[in-house]
């Protein structure tokens, strides 16, 4: 970690820690739960108070847990989760809020009705936070797949324009240029039926690199032609699959 993003991690924390202490300021001073003297109202102030600080932490962990690092944010329905954890905090400080009030006023609000309330808000947020994970998860797998798709591609490429530059025969070396140019344009997705039509494809660059080097040129012209047609196939292939 650079020592920049070092000082903006203490910096976030810092802000955290002091908004976190400010609420706590707020609530204690206002509500002053020592001198609550009614067990149900104490146990209802004492629950929700700690659903509230359970949502803010868990708030707070969202800034890194579900961040880009790797690839995209977490998001649930176009919305990134961090700020999906910002409502959550809302209404869970809303709703908490409300029965430390109660509790603070001695009113005796069912131990059970409070935790079961705040337990359902808590629940709807971890599972729209798995559900985004998941998500997350599954699109930058598929991302890093077409990633390297596009890298396989641009190795095939670079290995047919190596022999193009070794070639010395000015219509061999003319085909290999359309050849390459067919490669470079190839469809960088790939499905499980071409992947032999790939390989094959690896197979005829190599033995047209060692043909080229060799002087075979003979040899080159029909591995080419062989390579395009496997090219076709493969694009073809995957054309109809979409």
């Amino acid at each position: 970690m650079s020592k920049s993003k070092k000082t903006n991690v203490s910096l976030i924390v810092l802000i955290y820690a002091i908004i976190f202490a400010v609420l706590n300021v707020i609530i204690f001073v206002a509500m002053k739960p020592g001198k609550i003297d009614n067990d149900i109202a104490k146990r209802a102030f004492w629950f929700s108070y700690g659903f509230v600080a359970l949502s803010f932490l868990l708030h707070f962990a969202t800034l890194f847990t579900f961040d880009k690092k790797g690839g995209i944010d977490a998001v649930f329905m176009g919305l990134p989760l961090s700020f999906i954890s910002i409502i959550f905090f809302g209404i869970e400080t809303f709703i908490g809020l409300i029965f430390m009030i109660l509790g603070a006023c001695s009113v005796k609000v069912p131990t059970a009705l409070v935790i079961i309330i705040q337990v359902i808000v808590l629940a709807i947020f971890l599972v729209i936070a798995l559900l985004s994970s998941i998500t997350k998860n599954v699109i930058n797998e598929k991302n890093e797949e077409i990633k390297q798709n596009v890298r396989n591609i641009r190795f095939l490429y670079s290995d047919v324009e190596i022999a193009m530059e070794a070639c010395e025969d000015e219509e061999i070396k003319n085909e290999l240029r359309i050849f390459s140019e067919d490669i470079r344009y190839s469809d960088p997705m790939s499905i499980d039926m071409v992947k032999h039509l790939e390989v094959n494809i690896e197979t005829v660059i190599m033995e047209i690199k060692s043909a080229v080097y060799d002087g075979n040129y003979d040899l080159v012209k029909s591995l080419i032609k062989k390579g395009k047609l496997y090219l076709l196939e493969r694009n073809k292939k995957i054309a109809n699959s979409k």
